[in-house]
């Protein structure tokens, strides 16, 4: 099945004059947003192709799926369409005391801005500061994000288009909510590639409801990240080619023609895992949710672990290591082990749920 890879192929020669900006352009860039592009702010602006100097191999070695990544940088830098574009400005954060990962990039296209926003990467940062989002209103990169695209408006008068993939849907939503109504209205569209939405207290905002006509957010068949906390407004479902939690990689998304392929609704593991992970906030107080969260990674760290992509290069030995280490502190992690023990006993009782919706559905 195709994906935007297959598009970046096929109409990469077509000018946006030709072919105007669409959801999988904002997908490409959501997605290139997670490599690290080299070149030093000294640079700023360069072109697409200027990356074909960088090393493409470093670039994209922290990357889930990064033979992906590489080959579509690859196909960007040759392309008519893309290598021309200026990215007019980076900004990247990282601050060890206040948990926050940011990163983002403004890209200059015809007579239009995108921003666009990394998602959560494999740092230990990056994953406490979204899972953070279940019991802080605001989080440091939420703020950032607001800033920055406050600073690309000012310095440049051209329309702003808004976009990002998990945690950089959500800073892109956050970012174009919180504007004053001047900026709002240079706005034209906001991209969230399967984010998790927000507190609900968040929707009661004014500044977001002068906006949310403007947000388009897709999710693939089987979301867990962005069906988590709450979101309004429409969705669109996406299908994918993988399974369970790996549809979260945009390259496993299907395309039809220019725009992403649209399925009816979420399967029944998004919906059962979405009603065990609502069931475990609903358990937990926004404390208990940050002490749990706070032990998870100090355990983690006590493991000897740097970043999640260590963890994840074996994962069931990730898990009998933190395992023995829970047992071995039982009075220490005692409040992450009773939540780790609830979430588990909901997935298991909602797995079977799936596997007999399942069982019905073949039964018809």
């Amino acid at each position: 099945m195709k994906n935007i890879i297959n598009y970046i192929k096929k109409h990469g020669e077509n000018s946006f004059c030709k072919l105007n900006f669409n959801e999988l352009d904002a997908l490409i860039f959501a997605q290139l947003v997670y490599s690290n592009l080299n070149l030093s702010n000294d640079s700023l602006p360069f072109k697409i192709k200027d990356l074909k100097n960088q090393n493409i191999d470093k670039m994209v070695r922290n990357n889930m799926l990064n033979h992906n990544d590489k080959t579509s940088i690859e196909l960007l830098i040759n392309s008519s369409r893309y290598k021309n574009l200026k990215i007019l400005d980076i900004a990247k954060y990282n601050n060890e005391q206040i948990k926050e990962q940011f990163y983002a990039i403004s890209v200059e296209i015809a007579d239009q801005i995108l921003i666009t926003f990394r998602g959560t990467d494999t740092t230990f940062n990056g994953w406490i500061e979204s899972l953070s989002m279940s019991f802080d209103e605001e989080i440091p990169s939420q703020v950032r994000a607001k800033e920055y695209v406050t600073k690309i408006a000012q310095n440049y008068s051209n329309k702003i288009i808004l976009c990002g993939h998990s945690k950089g849907g959500n800073l892109a939503v956050f970012a174009g909510s919180t504007q004053d109504s001047f900026i709002q209205k240079r706005i034209i569209k906001i991209y969230d590639f399967d984010g998790p939405g927000f507190l609900p207290e968040f929707y009661n905002r004014h500044d977001y409801s002068d906006i949310s006509d403007k947000i388009c957010k897709f999710i693939p068949g089987s979301s867990i990240f962005g069906m988590m906390l709450e979101s309004v407004g429409k969705i669109q479902v996406i299908e994918s080619s993988s399974f369970f939690a790996n549809q979260h990689f945009i390259y496993y998304w299907h395309i039809n023609g220019t725009k992403l392929k649209t399925i009816k609704e979420v399967n029944s593991f998004s919906k059962h895992t979405n009603t065990a992970i609502n069931k475990w906030m609903k358990e937990f107080s926004e404390n208990e949710r940050n002490l749990i969260i706070n032990q998870l990674f100090n355990l983690i760290e006590e493991c000897g672990y740097k970043n999640m992509q260590e963890m994840n290069e074996n994962r069931l030995k990730s898990i009998i290591s933190l395992k023995r280490k829970i047992d071995e502190n039982s009075e220490e992690y005692t409040l992450l082990s009773q939540g780790l023990n609830y979430f588990v006993t909901l997935m298991e009782d909602e797995i079977k749920k799936t596997i007999w919706d399942k069982l019905l559905f073949w039964k018809r």
